[in-house]
C-alpha cells in the first residue's frame, strides 16, 4: 500500500474524487478529510497506521461509487440543525426547508396556539424536529411505516432536545384526533423513473422515493384522508412536498376539493413546483 502522509491527505482525497467525477469534489474532499481526522483522532504530523490508511481508502472508495457522503459521515445540516442519518432514512434536502418555512409561516400568521401537528413519513424526523424547535408550544406526532426510520428519528429528537410523539404506522396511523397541521415529504417519484435517478439517490430507501405509477399513490391518500383530519372551524392546513411530474394527476384531486378549502403551489429554489399547501 502506498504511504499516505498527513500533509498530502487533502490532495490525495481530492484527486480520487476528481477521477471519479464527483460533483463539488473540493468541498467533499474537505468534508471527508475532516471526518477522517475526527473519526480516527488524527493530529498534525501523525504517522498514519496501516489500519487508518485502509479506513481512509474505504470511505474514498464508497464515495467514488456514489455512496452519499451524508451516509459516510452520518450527518447532515438541515434547516437550523444537524441531523444523524443512515441508509434507513431519506437524506433531508434544501427544498424541504421551504416546506417547513411555509408551515411555520402559516402557523404564525394565523396565530395558532398549541398547534396539533402530524408529520407523515417522518424519516429522520427532520421536519417534525425543526418545527418543534420553532413552535415550542406545538404537539407533534411523527409517523413512519419503518421501525428503522423511527429509531433514527428518536435519536435526532434526543440530540435536538425536543419531545415528539413517534408512531410506527401508515399515514395517520389510526391516531384519533383532529390536526391543525398535516405535513409530509412523501415518496413522489414515478416508479418507472426510479432507475434513472442519480447514483447517490439509488442508495436511499426506495420506500421513501417510490410514489407509484403516477407518483401520487401516497400523496392522494394524504390529501383525501387529510381533509377529514384537519380542523374545520379554525385555521388549518395540509403541506406536502411534491414533484413537478405529479401536477397533472394532482390537478384532478385539487379540482375536487371542497369549496371551503383553497390551495397554492410554491416553487423551489430552481423554479420547479415543489410545495403544495391546502388550507381552510
Amino acid at each position: 500500500m502506498k504511504k499516505i502522509n498527513f500533509p498530502n491527505l487533502y490532495s490525495f482525497i481530492l484527486t480520487h474524487l476528481q477521477n471519479h467525477d464527483i460533483d463539488d469534489h473540493d468541498i467533499e474532499a474537505s468534508i471527508l478529510l475532516n471526518y477522517f481526522i475526527s473519526e480516527k483522532k488524527i493530529i498534525k504530523d501523525t504517522k498514519l497506521s496501516v489500519s487508518n490508511q485502509s479506513f481512509l481508502l474505504e470511505i474514498i472508495k464508497k464515495r467514488a461509487l456514489g455512496f452519499p457522503i451524508q451516509y459516510i459521515t452520518e450527518e447532515v445540516n438541515f434547516y437550523k440543525s444537524k441531523f444523524y442519518v443512515n441508509e434507513n432514512v431519506l437524506i433531508p434536502r434544501p427544498e424541504t426547508e421551504i416546506l417547513i418555512e411555509k408551515c411555520i409561516e402559516f402557523i404564525r400568521q394565523n396565530e395558532i396556539k398549541n398547534p396539533n401537528i402530524i408529520d407523515i413519513g417522518t424519516g429522520s424526523g427532520s421536519i417534525a424536529i425543526s418545527i418543534a424547535k420553532e413552535i415550542s408550544d406545538s404537539r407533534i406526532y411523527a409517523v413512519d411505516i419503518s421501525k428503522d426510520a423511527i429509531d433514527v428519528a428518536k435519536i435526532n429528537a434526543n440530540n435536538n432536545d425536543v419531545i415528539i410523539n413517534f408512531v410506527q404506522g401508515n399515514l395517520f396511523a389510526n391516531i384519533d384526533c383532529k390536526f391543525d397541521i398535516v405535513i409530509s415529504n412523501p415518496p413522489y417519484i414515478r416508479t418507472e423513473n426510479i432507475k434513472n435517478l442519480q447514483k447517490e439517490v439509488l442508495y436511499e430507501p426506495v420506500l421513501a422515493l417510490d410514489g407509484g405509477i403516477d407518483g401520487m399513490s401516497i400523496i392522494s391518500k394524504i390529501i383525501n384522508k387529510g381533509i377529514n383530519k384537519i380542523s374545520k372551524h379554525t385555521p388549518s392546513g395540509i403541506f406536502i412536498e411534491i414533484d413537478p411530474q405529479v401536477l397533472s394527476p394532482l390537478e384532478k384531486i385539487l379540482s375536487a376539493l371542497p369549496s371551503s378549502l383553497k390551495y397554492n403551489i410554491t416553487n423551489d429554489y430552481s423554479g420547479y413546483s415543489r410545495i403544495l399547501s391546502i388550507t381552510t
